[in-house]
């Protein structure tokens, strides 16, 4: 069987390709898990990436999990920045997840300060951000029953994203901190039929590619899948 993973992502402060490197690391890390880079069988995890123009027509596909890390706005540098996800778009996605689809809003992903149906869905979303220096991820006790491999906590350079998070209505799974201060960087609930998880590393490369933030990532896809 195989897990479709569609993912939107890229936007002026954010390089697509490198969150394909990271979605693309983490569904190598599931499939060395279950031995199938040797042949064995398993459950398959193929990633597309798609195009922001192209979304409302892949969601008809679909797809088992859909990835957003993109931000808002499409010029930020300018006093009308515009936007992408236009609120046809964003009935869309709510339908797919209430149908029993799974969406991630991945660091940009969160970056809506437009209220909406997509934020409403996802229960938080970024607030500001200091500028970019060591934060430490750690993991929230009990939270998820042991559904995480990567439990150890985890620190690299990045943006520390501070969010508003409704708290009483998802589950939160990691928390962040640093200097500036101490936040939630990841929670999940059900929607519907669906799921959404919401986490908020990484920006950097560095912490893109870092090991325990791959399996973290990781294991956040299954928990969609």
């Amino acid at each position: 069987m195989t897990c479709r993973i569609y993912a939107v992502a890229g936007d002026y402060y954010h390089r697509a390709d490198w969150s394909e490197q990271a979605l693309q690391a983490a569904i190598t890390e599931l499939q060395e898990r279950q031995g199938m880079t040797e042949g064995n069988s398993g459950d398959a995890y193929e990633l597309t990436m798609v195009s922001a123009e192209r979304l409302r027509e892949a969601i008809g596909e679909r797809p088992d999990v859909l990835v957003i890390t993109k931000e808002e706005r499409l010029y930020p540098e300018s006093p009308e920045p515009g936007r992408w996800m236009d609120e046809e778009l964003q009935k869309r996605i709510e339908q797919y997840v209430s149908a029993g689809g799974s969406l991630m809003a991945l660091h940009s992903g969160l970056a809506y300060q437009t209220d909406g149906i997509y934020r409403r869905m996802l229960r938080g979303w970024f607030l500001h951000h200091p500028e970019q220096k060591t934060v430490r991820y750690r993991h929230v006790s009990g939270a998820g029953q042991g559904q995480w491999t990567a439990v150890s906590d985890f620190a690299f350079t990045d943006e520390h994203y501070f969010v508003h998070c409704e708290e009483e209505q998802t589950t939160v799974f990691l928390r962040s901190e640093s200097e500036d201060g101490e936040s939630i960087a990841g929670w999940t609930h059900t929607f519907g039929a669906g799921r959404v998880l919401c986490l908020t590393p990484a920006h950097t490369l560095e912490g893109l590619t870092d090991r325990t933030f791959i399996q973290l990532l990781a294991d956040c896809l299954k928990s969609l899948a």
